[in-house]
């Protein structure tokens, strides 16, 4: 148990990508839409599924065109 406890970044990883960033990679307003991409990246860099700046940019990518 302390060792889950003691990794803060397996519960709230640090954001590979800021808002501002995606702002710019995508021409995005700031505003819901954001907010929720936001927190959908969040939740799969927790997953494991996103783990890199470029996937992070690939996952992105197919959220955002879809």
């Amino acid at each position: 148990m302390d060792a889950w406890v003691n990794q803060p970044e397996v519960l709230s990883p640090i954001p590979l990508l800021n808002g501002t960033e995606i702002m710019q990679m995508f021409n995005l307003p700031p505003g819901r839409q954001l907010g929720k991409i936001l927190d959908d990246l969040l939740e799969e860099q927790a997953a494991g599924t996103v783990n890199t700046r470029t996937k992070a940019v690939q996952w992105l990518q197919s959220q955002i065109i879809h």
